[in-house]
């Protein structure tokens, strides 16, 4: 591992790529009818999605590498998918009980819940090497459900021994006042009344998979340690929360990202809960469905309010075509390891790894050691500039704002993984957690660029059509696209999109067809540039 960790590697990257364009600035190329504008030369639509780099085994943690190699090879899946699934599932067992001083004096303290996916097309893995990387949690939550029902079973014995006392004590308190009132006593004694009812046992969670918000809350309030949402389709569980009438459900997830938060429940019936609100999230997500779900985002929509740019480990990789069938035993050994890991950090007791709290903070904390601490000052006063510059679309400028959380969030989530005894936190997890920083910007910068995808997908498709002879007249009409039926072609709206791509990229000419030319309404339509042929 290398200092090469800054954000300018991805600073570039978004530059080059120009991804504001992308998101929604607009080349304008409209002229008067019978003018071919002097705009942009014709360019090809190019590549649908932007680079990432291909994932480094070096990122992990050593106890991990095996294990997830094992995962990516036997199930012929990127080795993105279980190792940001890792990451994830890792932070959401150590949650609140352990939290980390950025700075060296300040009161500022992040706790390493994380919120994540990975996005990939159906079938290519993404569910399994998920499930993979959170099985140990999985048998963390089976072992508690079952020394729970154990436990309850113990507590109905209990319940029926203390109703038994109960009513002798009862019996015995009357006898008493009985005998205290005809011996001509004021103030019988009442012996025996003093009698507890037995605790019910709490049940320990980790994984939730299905639940409201209110339910989470319940549990959480028996959880203070946090937990973690798992679910299989992320645009399912984010895009209810974009209704109005679900505001309450959403400002509570809000909250359960910052996760040092308590969110305040009062119910008729339930009385008042003041719940210590801390959760992970971590799911799988469709490309299409998730370029949708941005374009509201990150357009002004209800759903721009940052909820989406919370999820910073969220990875978008190739998937290559090469597939073989690997039909072999999984690794005993690394899979061990990992799974030793995981369930350490489940009982992990914040005083044995030197983490300490006070009366202003009770969440326990490590601090950078000195070296660490000089790497996270140099990398944050850079990317603090940056995020200053004004070059970013404001949807990623606040997603990567929060990267200032997420890179002490994963030096902590490396540190407590690769050093039991604990301590400070050291320069080499510190190192990974802003290479990791770099890894994950790349991925942002592809997955927000995607926002686009559906409409370059349907201008590839009307392209393809345009320079096929006889497909389409020389000057056409949205309805003539309409017209021919043709998929992913059928929407106004999603055509127009299509065509704005092919606008952008100097291929049509759009033109305004005023009032006085139809006779009623104004209208548009659209011509080849005769300079684009022969551009693929």
């Amino acid at each position: 591992m290398n200092d090469a960790y800054r954000v300018s590697a991805a600073a570039g990257l978004l530059r080059e790529h120009d991804l504001a364009s992308q998101l929604g600035a607009n080349n304008r190329n409209v002229s008067r009818p019978g003018e071919w504008p002097e705009g942009p030369h014709p360019e090809p639509l190019g590549l649908d999605l932007l680079p990432v780099p291909a994932f480094d085994s070096d990122l992990l943690p050593a106890g991990w590498r095996l294990w997830i190699a094992d995962v990516a090879d036997r199930m012929q899946a990127p080795a993105d998918f279980p190792a940001a699934s890792a990451v994830v599932a890792a932070g959401g067992l150590i949650g609140r009980r352990i939290g980390i001083a950025p700075q060296e004096r300040t009161d500022w303290v992040e706790v390493p819940n994380l919120w994540g996916g990975i996005v990939g097309r159906p079938s290519v893995m993404k569910s399994p090497t998920m499930n993979a990387a959170f099985a140990p949690v999985r048998r963390l939550e089976h072992s508690a459900a079952t020394s729970h029902a154990e436990a309850m079973k113990l507590h109905a014995v209990e319940l029926a021994i203390h109703d038994l006392k109960k009513k002798a004590a009862t019996e015995n308190a009357k006898a008493a006042m009985k005998k205290a009132l005809r011996a001509g006593g004021t103030e019988p004694a009442m012996p025996g009344l003093d009698v507890r009812d037995p605790v019910t046992p709490v049940r320990k969670r980790f994984i939730l998979e299905d639940t409201s918000y209110e339910k989470a809350g319940e549990i959480m309030a028996d959880n203070p340690g946090g937990i973690t949402i798992l679910s299989d389709e992320l645009v399912g569980f984010l895009k209810p929360l974009c209704r109005a009438e679900r505001a309450e459900a959403r400002g509570f997830w809000l909250k359960a990202w910052n996760g040092m938060d308590y969110y305040p429940f009062d119910r008729i019936g339930r009385g008042s809960i003041l719940t210590p609100c801390t959760a992970s999230i971590f799911g799988g997500v469709q490309p299409a469905k998730l370029a949708a779900f941005l374009k509201d985002a990150t357009t002004g929509g209800e759903g721009d309010d940052g909820l989406l740019q919370r999820f910073q480990v969220l990875v978008y990789p190739d998937v290559g075509a090469d597939w073989q069938d690997t039909d072999r035993l999984p690794d005993k050994l690394a899979r061990t390891a990992y799974t030793g890991s995981l369930e350490r950090l489940a009982s992990i007791d914040p005083t044995s790894v030197g983490a300490s709290g006070h009366e202003f903070n009770p969440i326990p904390v490590l601090r950078f050691c000195p070296e660490a601490l000089e790497y996270f000052r140099d990398w944050r006063e850079a990317h603090e500039k940056h995020l200053r510059t004004g070059d970013l679309h404001p949807a990623l400028e606040s997603h990567f704002a929060k990267y200032r959380t997420l890179v002490p969030c994963l030096a902590l989530i490396f540190h407590l993984v690769d050093c039991p005894q604990g301590g400070p936190v050291s320069a080499d997890a510190t190192l990974r957690a802003l290479a990791w920083s770099e890894y994950l910007a790349a991925h942002a910068a592809r997955i927000y660029g995607s926002v686009t995808l559906s409409e370059r997908t349907g201008a590839r498709l009307i392209w393809k059509r345009l320079k096929a002879a006889g497909c389409l007249p020389q000057v056409f009409t949205v309805r003539d696209i309409q017209r021919k039926g043709w998929a992913g072609l059928v929407e106004a709206d999603g055509i127009r999109d299509a065509l704005k791509v092919l606008v952008d990229h100097g291929l049509i000419q759009r033109r305004e067809v005023p009032a006085s030319v139809t006779g009623g309404r104004p209208a548009e339509n659209y011509r080849v540039n005769p300079k684009a042929e022969g551009l693929p």
